[in-house]
């Protein structure tokens, strides 16, 4: 698994930006790809994230 320390050495996938009211853009976080899955690790303002897509739900009949 991929600390966050680690992810602080990586380049980030994607940046994660907000918006002023005056339309300024700031950083605040970035998220990087999760080594298992199609999962991302966010990391804004120090705080850790991970997200995942849902999982498929079976559609076969109960007993």
């Amino acid at each position: 698994m991929t600390t966050e320390t680690d992810n602080k050495n990586k380049t980030p996938d994607f940046y994660i930006f907000v918006k002023d009211p005056e339309g300024n853009s700031t950083r605040i976080g970035a998220a990087f790809r999760h080594n298992k899955g199609q999962g991302m690790n966010i990391l804004i303002n120090e705080e850790r994230y991970v997200a995942f897509p849902p999982k498929k739900k079976d559609k076969s009949p109960t007993p």
